[in-house]
């Protein structure tokens, strides 16, 4: 996909797998349990959009951004995901390893979530 606008979509269970996404937008898409596995994008925006139990294993995310987006759930494991700005979105729960997470980048409240990797116990 090059050049896309996806816009008001329901994309729920949309299978990319494998694809090549760049220059695209998703705009307030409804996108949960979408497979992005193996993906190789540039240049791509989640944008307004849920995509709580989406794939993203083993994807190259290059100058991707994913704004006030429902990410819960959603698999990034083997996703480098150094430069992406998760600090917007809403997740309780996300698969990643601590590797995937070195860059990336977290609100303070998401923060406290992504020190349980490293086995940190947080006291008040």
């Amino acid at each position: 996909m090059h050049q896309v606008e996806i816009k008001n979509c329901k994309i729920l269970g949309i299978n990319l797998l494998g694809a090549t996404l760049r220059n695209v937008l998703f705009d307030n898409c409804y996108g949960d349990y979408a497979t992005f596995r193996n993906v190789n994008c540039k240049q791509v925006k989640f944008h307004n959009s849920s995509l709580a139990n989406a794939d993203f294993y083993k994807s190259t995310l290059l100058h991707v951004h994913f704004s006030n987006s429902s990410l819960d759930q959603i698999q990034l494991s083997g996703t480098k995901l150094a430069g992406i700005d998760l600090s917007s979105c809403e997740f309780r729960q996300i698969g990643v390893t601590i590797e995937d997470v070195q860059g990336c980048i977290v609100s303070p409240q998401q923060a406290v979530g992504f020190s349980k990797l490293f086995g940190l116990i947080i006291k008040d």
